[in-house]
Formats: structure tokens, sequence, C-alpha cells
């Protein structure tokens, strides 16, 4: 195979997504619009590095994988000048290529939990938290706190990092509610 030009103008023509059991395909979309708005081959693959750190980073996904499918070069004929470009160049006719990605993930469980035992000043305290992932395919996230120290906690996150919490201390005493943004 030649060298190729990372400048060689290319554009993505779909998105396929395999693997996708809760999570919406909009929610991954969202995170390549980079990659599918980008109109050459350097463009789109910086697009595609973005993305797909965007969704790893939503913790929602063990593995995240992206496959140019298909390359193939338009002709004259189907209008190789690349939408909302302006260049009029003979260059940048006919000498477009046109590729599918192929989007492949594997999600991570929807219920995770974990208990723990501490011993702090002489005091034994128990901690107990489970959290429920992507479970509307939104990448969103909700934990659920118990401590031994009479405190219950609740919080939500969206997959862009935004969360909400309710807190619930020295319960069934006294119960002070506290809703907070983070």
């Amino acid at each position: 195979m030649g060298k190729v030009d990372p400048y060689t103008p290319m554009r993505v023509r779909a998105v396929r997504i395999k693997g996708n059991n809760r999570t919406l395909p909009s929610v991954i979309e969202k995170e390549l619009q980079a990659a599918l708005k980008a109109r050459t081959i350097a463009g789109i693959l910086v697009g595609l590095e973005r993305g797909v750190n965007g969704l790893r980073s939503t913790g929602a996904f063990k593995s995240v994988n992206v496959t140019m499918v298909e390359p193939r070069p338009l002709s004259r004929a189907e209008g190789a000048l690349l939408e909302g470009d302006d260049r009029e160049d003979s260059a940048f006719r006919g000498n477009v290529v046109e590729t599918d990605l192929l989007v492949t993930v594997e999600e991570n469980k929807v219920l995770s939990f974990s208990a723990n035992a501490m011993f702090d000043d002489y005091r034994p305290t128990a901690k107990f938290q489970a959290n429920l992932d992507n479970v509307f395919g939104t990448t969103e996230k909700i934990s659920f706190n118990v401590s031994g120290r009479r405190s219950v906690s609740l919080s939500t996150e969206d997959g862009a990092g935004g969360a909400q919490g309710l807190r619930v201390v020295r319960w069934p005493w006294l119960c002070l509610c506290e809703q907070r943004s983070i």
C-alpha cells in the first residue's frame, strides 16, 4: 500500500454501531460529531480520537473500537465536491474518498456494589455502595451509599459529568435532607 496523504478529501457516509445493548445510538453518534463533520482523512482521525476518548470517559464501556469500512473514491458524476466546501479547484473534485464507520462497543455491567468495614477512633464503621450504570441508555450513573454512621446518600450523574445528589444524615432519629448540584 502506498503513502496516504492525510489531507486527502474524505467524508463519512454512514455509521454502523454494534454491541450497544443499552446505550442509545444517538449517544454514541453525538460523541463522533467531530469525525462526521471532518472533510479530510486527518480531520476524521482526530475527530475519532476525540470521540472514542469521550465514550471511554463515560465509564459505560469496557471497550470502544472504530473501524473505517469500505473506503472508496467517489467519481465526479457522484458529486464529489464536499458538502459545505466552497473550494472550486479541480484537485478537490473527483478525488474524494467516502467511508463508513463501524463502531463496536462492549458495555460494562449494569450493577456494581461494594461493602467495607473500617475502624477509626476505636469505633467500627460499615459502608455499603451500589451503583447502577447506563440503565436508561444515556451513560448515566446512579449511586446509593449507606454508612454505618447513619448516613445515606443517593446521587446521579449524566454522561456529560453533571451530577445531582440527595443526602440524608443521621437517620431515623433526625432527618436532614440536602439536595446539591455538583
